[in-house]
């Protein structure tokens, strides 16, 4: 390999060097106030109740507003999965880098992502067979 191929391999290295980022991957959608407290609420009946109608329904209701107020959500259980997914991915981005290397890292992030559905695993194949696929 000669110098001149080598410097323009080691340029075009430096310059792919950038956060990752998908075309294919949504923006985070934003919420309200009123439904971050509801599904915030709902979120943590999910171990009991599953990603259901019903439990959006007792989130609004646990957070003082009328049973109708799910209505806010017209995806469904859909939006508490969401909700859901949204949280773990904006708690995985606080979470510092690891000085040993990327393996360390790519290791410490897929543990944490795991460890966030520690209490609602059991509710992740409801998801599945209540509709929600389609979905997703």
């Amino acid at each position: 390999m000669s110098l001149r191929s080598s410097s323009f391999l080691l340029h075009i290295k430096i310059h792919n060097l950038r956060s990752y980022h998908s075309l294919n991957h949504p923006p985070l959608p934003s919420y309200t106030p009123l439904q971050h407290k509801i599904l915030s609420k709902a979120l943590t009946l999910v171990p009991s109740t599953g990603f259901t109608s019903q439990t959006l329904t007792e989130g609004a209701k646990q957070s003082g507003y009328l049973e109708i107020t799910h209505n806010l959500f017209p995806r469904g259980p859909w939006s508490l999965v969401e909700y859901h997914l949204v949280r773990q991915r904006e708690a995985l981005s606080s979470i510092p880098l690891e000085e040993g290397g990327v393996g360390k890292t790519i290791r410490k992030l897929c543990v944490e992502r795991l460890n966030g559905n520690k209490e609602i695993i059991g509710q992740w194949q409801g998801v599945y067979t209540s509709g929600v696929e389609g979905l997703m």
